[in-house]
């Protein structure tokens, strides 16, 4: 029974027309055109007119310097002054910007640091490494300043034969300098005040004898007196001539002055 559906089945297909398919024509596209939607708006090309530039604005701008365009390896003209200073920062920047001159940045700046910090510890220690490099002072007897402050003491004179008699030269040597003082004011060569220095007493001398003699007196004076050295007797007596000759220096413009006052 099976077999006789199955024959039935193929024999109506087999004998069913085939369908026929359905195909649709073929109809013709027309190709686009593309709209240039720019050309509406465009304007219309016109030649624009040459503009020259004004006769003198023109020599103007090709005679400035920076719009001067020179080829490669063009070297301006230069005085033997330009050329001496060209060469010279030339030498030096070859110099800072070698190999070498790193490696000595490098090192100077370590010597720097370490210079820093060990004068940070003597600071901090209360270090002081400058009596290494100097003689030290010889000691000196401490005096009260005010006693032997103005030259014009009564008993000056007195002081400073004491003073020789001791062999105080140190002190001689402050008052000695004081009666050179009292002797160049009471002439009125000088003008003593106490906030005077020794060299406004040397500038107010006129050039000559007078400023020669009282030089030295005045060196010898701080030598002995701020650098805190006690003269010894060789030096005081040198200091003693000195004064003696400021003395005939004194006599002798005392002397001009009368003959030119007598005239």
């Amino acid at each position: 029974m099976l077999r006789f559906y199955l024959f039935i089945t193929l024999a109506i297909s087999l004998a069913a027309p085939a369908r026929a398919e359905v195909v649709a024509p073929k109809v013709p596209i027309a190709p686009t055109t593309a709209i240039d939607s720019s050309r509406a708006i465009r304007p219309v090309a016109v030649a624009a007119p040459v503009r020259r530039p004004a006769a003198d604005r023109y020599a103007a701008l090709r005679a400035r310097g920076d719009l001067q365009y020179h080829p490669p390896g063009y070297q301006p003209r230069q005085t033997w002054w330009e050329r001496f200073w060209t060469w010279l920062w030339d030498g030096i920047g070859r110099i800072f910007n070698s190999s070498a001159a790193g490696q000595t940045y490098t090192w100077l700046w370590y010597a720097f640091l370490v210079g820093t910090l060990a004068w940070v510890v003597l600071k901090v220690l209360k270090i002081d490494l400058t009596g290494v490099f100097r003689r030290a002072p010889r000691a000196a007897p401490a005096y009260d300043v005010e006693t032997a402050e103005s030259p014009f003491t009564d008993d000056l004179a007195e002081r400073l034969a004491d003073a020789e008699a001791r062999q105080d030269f140190r002190l001689a040597v402050r008052l000695g300098y004081l009666t050179a003082l009292r002797q160049l004011a009471d002439r009125d060569l000088i003008r003593w005040l106490p906030d005077k220095t020794n060299t406004h007493y040397l500038r107010e001398l006129p050039p000559g004898a007078l400023r020669d003699a009282f030089a030295p007196l005045t060196r010898a004076f701080e030598l002995a007196w701020y650098g805190e050295t006690t003269p010894t007797p060789a030096e005081y007596a040198a200091f003693r001539e000195t004064r003696a000759g400021l003395g005939r220096a004194l006599q002798t413009t005392a002397a001009s002055a009368g003959i030119s006052a007598a005239a």
